[in-house]
Order: C-alpha cells, then sequence, then structure tokens
C-alpha cells in the first residue's frame, strides 16, 4: 500500500513537472524536483541495509544549474536495485560525484563514452556525465576505496593539468588527445567533491583523493591489463609485479580538474607519487578580463547570486551553494588573512575578484615549486609564438613521444572553439564587453593584489618560473616575487598582515564616504 502511494506520488510531481517548462518557472521546477526526490529517497532507507551492495537506480528525471557541481540531486530516481559492488568497474559507469558517505556513479549506453572529449557532447565531464546517464550507482564510500584499491594505476602513466581557468586549457586537451593513446579527462567533479569535504581529516582525504583518481583512471587500467594479455602476457611484468601499460590504447591519462582544485596540488602529489604535473596560464590581464567576461554573464552571474543571496535556491540545491561559498573562500595561506576579510571579495568590481582568483592560483603554484614538487608551467602565450616548439616541449614533459607533436600543432592550428557546446562558446560571450581597467583606484586594487600574492602585475609581461622554453633567470626576472623557497613567503608575514589591517581599513573608510 506504502510503496502504491509513493508511485501516485511519484507520477504526480512527474505530470506536474512536466507542465513546469517554461524557463520563468524555473525555481518552481527546482522546487518540484527536489519534493519529487523524497518518495525514491524513503524507499533508499530500506534497501540501504544491505551494505557493500551497489545500488543501481533508473533515471526518472534529471535537473542541472548550468555548469553547477556534479551531485547526488541532479536526478530523481526510481526504486533501487542491489547489485554486486563490482558493477562499478564496468566500462560504461563512470564516477560522477562524492558525498561524505558515498560515491556516486553514472552508467550510460554501451554505444555512448563519456570520455570522448572533443567528439563528447559537452567539453566538460561532468556534463557528459549528466547528459548521457540513464542509471545512477550508488556505494558506501568505503566500499570504493577498497574496489580502487585493486585498479592498477601507474603513476608516471598520469598527467594533472592545473590551470587558472579561461587560460586555453580546453585547447592544451585537445592537442594531447590527437596523440595516440592518450585520453583526457576534462573537469571530473568528482575531484572538486574532494575540496568540499569539510568534515574530513586530512588522511581520509587524502584516501579519498587517491581512491577517486584510481576510479577515473580505470578505463585505461583495464585497456592496459587486457592488452598486456593479448601480448601473451598475464598483464604483469616480469617479475610479477604491478601491470605494465606500455603500448595499451588510452595508456597515458591526463586529468585536467576545476581551476580551484589547484587547492588539492599537494594532496594529489601525496596520493598519487610520481604523477606529472604541468601548470597551465596565460596573460594575467587577459584572463581576468575573460573570466569577468564568462562569469558575469547570464545566466551564470544569476544563477550565483541566487546560490548566494536566497535561502530557498540555497536548500533546493545545497551541493551548489556550497561550491558558490567555497570560490569566495580564497584559500588557507596564512598570508593571504587580507583576502578572506568579511565582505573583501564580494565589494571588489568584477575584474578585481577575478585578478584576485588568478592571482591566488598563480601563488599556489609558486609555493608547490618552493616546497619541492616536480611541476612545470606552459603559457598559452607561447602557443602563438611557435607553435611547434609549444607542442614538443610539453609533450616531452608529459611523457609523451614528441614524434606526435607535429599533429597536436596540427590540431591547434585548426581546432574550432573548444566550447562550442557549452554556455561559454565565443558566439555567446560575444555579446558581453570585458572589463578595462578604466581608473586609477582600480588599478591601485589590482596592483596591490598582485603585489600581495606576489606575481606579475596586471598587463605587465606574466612569466612565472618553471615555464616550459624559457630559462630559470629569464623567468625569475619578469615574476614580482620568484621565491626559492617556501620560507620566503613567510618571512613577509608580520609586514603582509599589517598591510592588511591598513587595506581593511581603507576598505571600511571607501565604503563610509561612498
Amino acid at each position: 500500500m506504502v510503496e502504491r502511494l509513493l508511485r501516485t506520488l511519484q507520477w504526480g510531481l512527474s505530470s506536474a513537472l512536466a507542465l513546469l517548462r517554461m524557463r520563468q518557472f524555473s525555481l518552481v521546477r527546482g522546487f518540484v524536483s527536489w519534493a519529487l526526490k523524497l518518495a525514491p529517497g524513503l524507499r533508499h532507507a530500506r534497501v540501504g541495509e544491505q551494505r557493500g551492495c551497489a545500488l543501481v537506480c533508473d533515471i526518472l528525471h534529471k535537473r542541472k544549474l548550468p555548469v553547477s557541481l556534479a551531485s547526488a540531486t541532479d536526478f530523481i530516481l526510481g526504486p533501487p536495485t542491489a547489485h554486486p559492488a563490482e558493477y562499478v568497474l564496468a566500462d560504461t559507469v563512470s564516477l560522477y560525484c562524492l558525498t561524505e558517505a558515498e560515491a556516486i556513479f553514472v552508467e550510460v549506453p554501451a554505444a555512448c563514452d563519456v570520455y570522448a572529449g572533443s567528439r563528447a557532447p559537452s567539453p566538460f565531464l561532468f556534463d557528459t556525465q549528466f547528459e548521457l546517464a540513464v542509471r545512477v550507482v550508488r556505494l558506501p564510500l568505503e566500499v570504493m576505496l577498497r574496489l580502487a584499491s585493486q585498479v592498477e594505476l601507474e603513476a608516471s602513466r598520469l598527467i594533472i593539468l592545473s590551470n587558472t581557468t579561461r587560460c586555453g586549457s580546453m585547447l592544451l586537451c585537445d592537442m594531447l588527445e590527437a596523440a595516440p593513446r592518450v585520453r583526457v579527462l576534462r573537469e571530473p567533479d568528482a575531484l572538486t567533491c574532494v575540496l568540499l569535504l569539510q568534515h574530513v581529516s586530512l588522511d581520509a582525504q587524502r584516501a579519498i583523493l587517491r581512491g577517486a583518481l584510481r576510479m577515473l583512471c580505470k578505463p585505461a587500467a583495464a585497456a592496459a591489463r587486457t592488452a598486456a594479455i593479448g601480448r601473451g602476457g598475464d598483464g604483469r611484468g616480469a617479475g610479477g609485479g604491478a601491470p605494465v601499460a606500455g603500448g595499451a590504447p588510452h595508456a597515458i591519462v591526463a586529468i585536467k580538474p576545476r581551476g580551484h582544485c589547484i587547492k588539492l596540488l599537494k594532496l594529489m602529489a601525496d596520493a598519487v607519487p610520481g604523477c606529472r604535473h604541468l601548470f597551465l596560464y596565460r596573460d594575467g590581464l587577459l584572463t581576468a578580463q575573460s573570466m569577468a567576461r564568462a562569469f558575469c554573464s547570464e545566466p551564470v552571474h544569476l544563477t550565483r547570486h541566487w546560490l548566494l543571496q536566497s535561502p530557498m535556491v540555497r536548500r533546493l540545491f545545497p551541493a551548489d551553494a556550497a561550491m558558490a561559498k567555497a570560490l569566495i573562500v580564497i584559500s588557507d595561506d596564512p598570508l593571504l588573512e587580507w583576502a578572506r576579510a568579511e565582505d573583501y571579495f564580494t565589494a571588489l568590481p568584477p575584474l578585481a575578484k577575478y585578478a584576485l582568483l588568478w592571482a591566488v592560483v598563480c601563488r599556489t603554484y609558486l609555493l608547490a615549486r618552493a616546497d619541492g614538487l616536480l611541476i612545470a608551467a606552459c603559457r598559452l602565450d607561447d602557443l602563438d609564438r611557435d607553435r611547434d616548439r609549444f607542442c614538443r616541449e610539453v609533450f616531452e614533459w608529459c611523457g609523451i613521444d614528441a614524434a606526435h607533436a607535429a599533429l597536436a600543432a596540427r590540431a591547434s592550428a585548426h581546432a574550432g572553439d573548444a566550447h562550442q557546446a557549452s554556455i561559454f562558446s565565443r558566439s555567446r560571450l560575444a555579446h558581453f564587453r570585458a572589463p578595462t581597467v578604466d581608473s586609477a583606484e582600480l588599478r591601485r586594487t589590482l596592483d596591490e593584489i598582485c603585489d600581495n600574492c606576489g606575481v606579475p602585475r596586471l598587463g605587465e609581461p606574466t612569466l612565472l618560473p618553471g615555464t616550459l622554453g624559457h630559462p630559470a633567470d629569464e623567468a625569475g626576472k619578469s615574476a614580482a616575487l620568484a621565491p626559492e623557497s617556501a620560507l620566503a613567503w613567510h618571512r613577509q608575514g608580520e609586514a603582509l598582515q599589517s598591510h592588511s589591517q591598513a587595506q581593511a581599513g581603507g576598505l571600511a573608510l571607501r565604503r563610509e564616504t561612498s
């Protein structure tokens, strides 16, 4: 009887949802979606007693804000059925997101490939998974970590592509995909979810990150083992050690996280020691202008505004609200206390907001190098100067046969709009004008931000230490501050703290004056 009532409620809400397709009813539609998920949620508690099983649910309805964080609440699910935990190891099942208790996978039809990159419905993996998913698979987090330990992952064949955002990182992904046996994962939100875990210890966060990376790489690992067996072996080296991936299809996996995931850089290095790290950036002013034009446009700006200002929207989309709030938490760096001052970030004009985000990401890269992490940088501006050399140096650093660099150079020369299938397409953003440095006060604010973060000022030549194709002394002269060790940063603590207090006082004075 209860089951029949639940099905009737679910049918009624689904019918109401179908009537609310117009744009102006998007908030009401979100409320109905939120209510609709309650019925399957009641059944999950009943089946959830079978701990250690994978709960597979058909997707009845999907709802998601533009380019928002992947979440278990993106789907309205049907009744769950229990399957062995190994169900998630199938090639058609991929890791979608994480919570503090569960790993959420999505299953796509056998004919679909969420890792198709530029051939996928969206340039972003989280959007492609959302569009193609037909089923959701829920697995307890501890079971996912146990299964992940069985996935073979050779660290030297994993590349982490950190970036500032709006810096040509999608073009770099297209270049890497032009080489054979390279698979690129563009912004998997499982890593973003690790960044947002709050009630988890550092060791647990590192273990979850390691498990997430292994699960994201499982198709390549399976292909490597299959290829090794096909060559007459058992998938293991001569000494019976770990499986080898040489010559296997998709033997190299490059993962490009969202830009703010650079906060996980050290954790990723600890989780998978020996993996390769590459940081992509470009001219600071151009980056900040591009970010302001993209992220202050509709509907992204309205979405973010609703998530931060409306209690109702925060309740309907809790994961997205958490992400929007996390973006304002600039960094845990003790020398950036001034940037974490109450209302400091929200009071900045758009160009200064994104200049701060760019500067903090570049600072994080510099600190990682100072702490001894083996990481190099590549600057998009160099691609236009010498395309062949740029591709060759990137491929050599990433451990990809440099003979394929010519393919990448040709691919980048004829590349179209990498964001054509997203809301960040060139044709769409052409309607929005990029902000300019139009006042002396804005110029002072931008200079203070860059000076405090120890990066080149916006409008000046941007060349960071460790950039491929540039001698160390050349990069050192260009950088506003190129520390040889992390100690060099911390020695400036007292000076920066006093400066931050003066800056906060000046900000308050400007507010009172205005």
